[in-house]
């Protein structure tokens, strides 16, 4: 956009335009420049007016055809001054490979040839206005022209200058407005057709006109004085139209060049110039091409009055000037911007989508009505019936125990329960006092039962037979009914209570009953009907039944007589030494089954809760006791095994030993023996024992001996609460240890084991591990057995059939335990006598004693093995006078209820002591 500059041409005078008329530096003050007529018939250069306003910049060299710019944006419009100073010339950019090379800003003579109008910036006073864009077009070196040189500075690849061989001459002065006309040579003629009108809110102080022939046709009207506030409007359009070029650039239209061609040349202000030369443009062609450059230059006026100019190079390869400063004088014009349209949305996609959306939810809906109404249809017609329905619980009847024969021990028998509830009750003293007869309690009892807040279950009485409940149904009272239960019956109430066990509401307690508690119970089974809101069963209403699976049943290794023997001959014992209690095993001598196992005191369990809780356990393989001298049987087959001695080796026993700090007595006083390893046996002597011990088995080869044997591990027998026993490692061993290990003190068993020692020596030294359970026979009948044992071998058959013979010796006349001997039967066996220990002091002061003895019969064929623990026999008894009785009853009975022949062979005759 251009300017018309009141000032412009306000004083006289002007200089010839043309090659090398112009003296280097700024023009004189007030000097105009009139264009002259070319020799190829376009007009002069623009005058160039110098009042301090406008401006002109000239390009060196062999360039012609510059564009002016016209119509530079003043400021405010000051006086003129003195002189005008001239443009600081820009620093040239390097050109791209493929962009117009910028036209240098520094002052030249106009050289005649086409000149188009452009747009140019007005200096305030004292400074220096810029362009507002300038573009360079080379010719090539063909080119005809006034023979100057081409500068390689103006050069563009690619792009044609523009020259011309005439010389800019004349001068034009300015009166008001400045016209220019003339016609460019060419092949044809760009016309720009319209009238574009600008309006700004900047100060103007007179208009120009413009009109001219050289390019096109149209009047460029700039209506008077207007305040500019924003943005120039532009109305009409001046579009070029093949304005053909033949001069020196040998381009055939205008219109098909892609960059804007350079400008230079002085801008003159408020005029009409029109460019001659090989081309030609209107003013409005230009500032279409102004308009069409794509770079931008940024420009900043500093205060000191100079002009920076930066150039960018377009994508036409035009460059465009920046902006003055504020020190310009005014802020140029703003391009007017662009107004986003809105648009509108795809009402298909909305439709898409949406359709989409409703196609999925119809989809998952149909799929969901697919599942409920096809799959699951059963499963929710199901739950429906189950919340009509109230359930109740069918007990399995509990498995038996039975013996090795099938004799019952336990079983089970149905029963009813009495129960009451509370919220439905009205007479509380009445229904007690009618209850109290039925039911064997008092009115006391049953008065706070009926009154029990928040239930309706409180059980009155268990274990009623169904006539017993059948009398008190018929009472016919207000919230009492009856529910099926089912009772247990232990026909031997005492009878092996301590291995059966006893139950309760809950399950089994003890014994078998507690061990095998989930074969035993069974399944319980499910029973749903429909009730009314009264709680009445619905007749012909929904009836659901599951049955009940009943329990296994439990066969044991016991054999129900030998028990009952066994368990009357332990009491009777006890009774008899007036001891505190006693432990008594039976086992079977090559397969380990238990034949009888029996503690006393004992309880009922048919009634457990009258005895006190001691005695409802199982101390046979629950507490262990120190055996006493019945352990020097370890000792003697670890020396046998490793051929230590032999039943006649002889030894001279003393009274005592020391071991370490400690002194061992013999049970008796007595003087130096010599006696044979028998003898040593047979008499129970702990000085020849421990000799034994020290000097010939050793430490280590006892403990492991002892270890073999099973005691210090349980036995895996299939009752609860088993306790391991007490074997003291060596690591723990003090001085004394070793002097009270192989007597049997310092160390504990439990009567299983110590029948399990025995049971060694009568199975050829297999040790077998002990079995109560035989097998377990499910609901259909079929019996399960139990795995098979396992079996450790100790020491060899031939060493244990010497230990045999040795342990005769202890039965045989001249030994500790001839009461254990039987009648046409061999019989081996060891006494023992053992130290308690007392809590009180933790020593054994006072603790009182156990006396046992374990043994076999027939000794040469052995087939049983019974082991018999007294516990605190007044006076010290021996286990020989207190143990030994008992195991010759229980045995002789047991050898005869086995029917295990004699064996007829002699008992040997084995010498004791040495002559």
């Amino acid at each position: 956009m251009s300017q018309f500059d009141p000032y412009a041409g306000a004083t006289g005078g002007a200089w010839a335009g043309g090659p090398g008329s112009r003296p280097a530096g700024r023009p004189p003050t007030g000097a105009g420049r009139a264009a002259a007529p070319h020799p190829s018939g376009g007009s002069g250069a623009a005058g160039n007016t110098s009042s301090g306003f406008g401006f002109g910049r000239t390009r060196p060299g062999p360039t012609a055809g510059g564009r002016a710019a016209a119509g530079g944006r003043a400021a405010n419009p000051r006086p003129a001054a003195p002189t005008a100073r001239a443009a600081t010339p820009a620093r040239p950019r390097p050109a791209a490979p493929t962009a117009r090379a910028a036209t240098p800003a520094r002052p030249r003579p106009a050289v005649g040839g086409a000149t188009s109008l452009g747009v140019g910036t007005r200096a305030a006073p004292g400074q220096t206005a810029r362009p507002r864009s300038t573009a360079a077009r080379s010719a090539p070196a063909s080119s005809p022209s006034a023979g100057r040189p081409t500068n390689a500075r103006h050069a563009s690849t690619g792009t044609a200058a523009r020259t011309s061989s005439a010389p800019r001459t004349g001068s034009a002065g300015r009166t008001g407005s400045a016209a220019s006309t003339g016609s460019a040579a060419g092949t044809g003629t760009a016309t720009r057709t319209g009238t574009a009108t600008r309006t700004s809110s900047a100060t103007r102080t007179s208009s120009a006109t413009r009109s001219g022939s050289a390019a096109g046709t149209g009047t460029a009207t700039r209506p008077g004085t207007a305040t500019r506030t924003g943005t120039a409007a532009r109305t009409g359009s001046a579009a070029p139209t093949s304005a053909a070029r033949t001069g020196s650039e040998g381009r055939t239209s205008a219109a098909r060049r892609a960059t804007t061609a350079g400008r230079g040349g002085t801008a003159g202000r408020g005029g009409t110039a029109s460019r001659g030369g090989s081309s030609s443009r209107t003013a409005s062609a230009a500032s279409g091409a102004t308009r069409a450059a794509t770079g931008r230059v940024s420009a900043a006026l500093r205060s000191e009055g100079r002009t920076t100019a930066s150039t960018r190079a377009g994508r036409g390869g035009a460059t465009r000037v920046g902006k003055p400063g504020r020190n310009g004088g005014g802020r140029p014009p703003r391009r007017p911007g662009r107004s986003r349209l809105l648009r509108l949305g795809d009402p298909g996609r909305r439709l898409g989508v949406g359709f989409a959306a409703v196609c999925t939810l119809l989809v998952m809906l149909g799929g969901r009505l697919v599942q409920l109404q096809g799959f699951d249809s059963e499963h929710f017609a199901a739950r429906t019936e189950q919340r009509l329905l109230y359930p109740t619980t069918i007990p399995a009847t509990r498995g038996s125990i039975i013996d090795r024969d099938g004799q019952p021990l336990a079983y089970s028998v149905a029963a009813r329960t009495i129960f009451a509830d509370p919220t439905e009750v009205t007479d509380r003293i009445g229904t007690a006092t009618a209850l109290a007869t039925k039911l064997k309690t008092t009115v006391a009892t049953l008065l706070p039962l009926l009154s029990k807040p928040h239930t309706r279950y409180v059980p009155l009485a268990r274990n009623l037979s169904p006539a017993e409940a059948a009398d008190v149904l018929a009472l016919n009272l207000r919230g009492i009914g009856a529910e099926d239960t089912s009772q247990r019956i232990y026909p031997g109430h005492d009878l092996a209570a301590a291995v059966v066990g006893y139950t309760n509401e809950e399950g089994g307690l003890g014994g078998v009953e507690s061990k095998y508690d989930d074969v035993l119970r069974g399944t319980d089974g499910r029973l749903e009907v429909e009730r009314g809101s009264n709680g009445l069963q619905i007749p012909g209403g929904l009836r659901q039944e599951t049955a009940a699976v009943p329990g296994s049943t439990v066969q044991l290794t016991l054999d129900q007589d030998l028990q009952y023997q066994l368990q009357n001959g332990l009491v009777a014992a006890v009774r008899k030494a007036k001891a505190s209690s006693g432990q008594a095993v039976i086992l079977d001598a090559h397969t380990g089954e238990v034949l009888a196992m029996a503690t006393a005191p004992t309880y009922d369990a048919q009634n457990p809760s009258k005895s006190p809780p001691a005695n409802r356990t199982n101390p046979v393989v629950q507490a262990p006791v120190e055996p006493g001298s019945a352990n020097k049987v370890v000792t003697f087959s670890a020396a046998v095994e490793h051929k230590k001695i032999t039943p006649t080796t002889p030894m001279l026993v003393p009274d005592s030993i020391r071991v370490s700090d400690h002194v061992v007595h013999d049970a008796w006083y007595h003087a130096p023996e010599h006696w044979t390893a028998t003898g040593v046996l047979a008499k129970s002597s702990n000085v020849g024992t421990l000799m034994i011990a020290k000097n010939l088995v050793g430490p280590a080869q006892f403990y492991d001996t002892e270890r073999k044997f099973g005691i210090g591990q349980r036995t895996g027998i299939e009752l609860p609460g088993e306790s391991p026993g007490i074997l003291p490692s060596p690591d723990t061993w003090s001085g004394t240890t070793f002097g009270n290990l192989p007597i049997g003190q310092g160390l504990s068993m439990t009567p299983l084991q110590l029948a399990g020692m025995y049971q060694t020596i009568a199975n050829d030294g297999v040790r077998v591990q002990p079995r109560i359970v035989k097998a377990v026979i499910g609901p259909d009948g079929k019996a399960t057995p139990t795995s098979a044992p396992q079996r450790t071998t100790v020491v060899s058959a031939q060493a244990a059939r010497t230990v045999r013979t040795m342990l005769e010796a202890v039965v045989a006349k001249g030994g500790t335990a001839p009461k254990a001997a039987i009648d046409e039967y061999r019989v081996a066996g060891k006494t023992g006598t053992a130290q308690r220990p007392n809590p009180a002091c933790k020593c054994y002061s006072g603790g009182g004693y156990w006396a046992t003895f374990a043994g076999m019969a027939p000794a040469d064929k052995p087939e049983l093995v019974m082991s018999v623990v007294i516990t605190e026999p007044p006076g010290g008894g021996e286990g020989g006078s207190v143990a030994a009785p008992l195991f010759h009853d229980v045995m002789s009975y047991a050898l005869t209820a086995r029917k295990v022949p004699p064996t007829g062979t002699p008992v040997p005759n084995l010498k004791l002591s040495v002559d």
